[in-house]
Formats: C-alpha cells, sequence, structure tokens
C-alpha cells in the first residue's frame, strides 16, 4: 500500500466509524481531536487523552472491529496513541 493509499483508508475509515456508532457517540467518545492513520496492515487512532482511549475500548470495541474489517484491518492490530 502506497503512502497516498494508506492515508485516504485513514481518512475514510473516521466519518465510517461515525456512521457506524451515531453521531452523538462519536462526538462524545472521539470529538474533533481524534484520528486515524493506516500504517501496513494497522489501524493507529490519535487520541486526545486516557480517558478517552479507555471510554473508546469500553463502549464502541464492535463497532471499531466491524469498520476496520470493512477496510480489510483487524482490530487486534489497531493501536490507540495518546496526545498527538
Amino acid at each position: 500500500m502506497s503512502v497516498r493509499e494508506s492515508d485516504e483508508k485513514g481518512l475514510a475509515i473516521m466519518p465510517k466509524l461515525s456512521e457506524r456508532v451515531g453521531e452523538k457517540r462519536f462526538d462524545l467518545w472521539f470529538g474533533q481531536d481524534t484520528s486515524c492513520k493506516v500504517e501496513g496492515e494497522s489501524a493507529v487512532f490519535y487520541v486526545r487523552n486516557n480517558f478517552a482511549v479507555n471510554s473508546i475500548r469500553r463502549h464502541c470495541r464492535q463497532e471499531i472491529a466491524d469498520v476496520l474489517d470493512s477496510f480489510g484491518l483487524k482490530y487486534q492490530n489497531c493501536t490507540f496513541v495518546v496526545g498527538s
């Protein structure tokens, strides 16, 4: 996958995730500060703080897994980076 394809895939994940979890839940747990980048076979979510990471994992795990699967990625390979 080229860098351009990786960036496009990462950008495409967030709107799909918003659709899947619903706008209110998405705004609550992800907000405008969360972004996603695809690095190889992994999705990396850049999240504002540890509370958000824990909440996302607890409340949106299945939705993330479903969206990542639709992009040919696995939840097991996804990581969360705080403060980026």
